[in-house]
């Protein structure tokens, strides 16, 4: 299993614009009260990095609730074919994939939303896709699900960068980060499975490198 892999440029320069566009005038935002709906028994009363934040969704495309919008197939999908060219993953299931927006809300460099996991799955992979230039890091932790989420160390923190993307085991703990400086941050969130071969060329190339 790897830690986290990053993919600068993961998608041309004209169609960062597009995509940007497209999910900023066309995406149906839905809000939420929490960014990741976790209970107060989810998560390390002891941890003071955590700062709950509002976000606003729009769901793509998910699987179990039967979901799948035209941003599925018009920005979705081929980031995911532009992922099999850059990494040599190939999708075999998708479970979801959403557009997240969060605003600033007061946070400071050291605060990041509630740790989470994206699904339970072993063989499951995110990846975080940065729509706009801004900050708000993405914070991987070096824990994974069957770890618990108390006393959380972070392995990386990932600022976003416009066009780039995060690709990391669903099962282990990431947070979100509110935008200080910017405007807003706005992200799709893929979760899904990959064929094993392509997995373990991966795997090996990762070792490589």
């Amino acid at each position: 299993m790897f830690n986290y892999y990053v993919v600068d440029d993961l998608a041309p320069a004209g169609m960062r614009d597009y995509i940007e566009n497209a999910i900023m005038r066309g995406c149906n935002w839905h809000f939420g009260d929490s960014a990741t709906g976790l209970s107060s028994s989810e998560r390390d009363p002891n941890n003071k990095n955590i700062k709950e934040s509002a976000q606003f969704v729009d769901l793509f495309y998910d699987m179990d609730e039967g979901v799948q919008t035209p941003m599925n197939g018009n920005i979705a999908v081929p980031l995911l074919w532009f992922l099999e060219d850059r990494t040599g993953l190939k999708v075999r299931n998708l479970y979801r994939i959403k557009a997240n927006l969060l605003l600033p809300n007061g946070s400071e460099e050291h605060n990041y939303t509630v740790p989470h996991i994206d699904h339970g799955d072993p063989n499951a992979i995110s990846m975080v896709y940065y729509v706009n230039d801004s900050d708000g890091d993405t914070v991987i932790f070096q824990n994974h699900v069957s770890q618990g989420f108390h006393n959380l160390e972070t392995l990386h923190s990932n600022k976003p960068k416009k066009g780039s993307s995060i690709v990391f085991p669903s099962t282990r703990f990431h947070s979100s980060s509110n935008p200080i400086t910017t405007s807003k941050r706005v992200i799709v969130n893929f979760v899904f499975t990959v064929d094993e071969q392509s997995y373990n060329e991966f795997i090996k190339r990762c070792i490589d490198e």
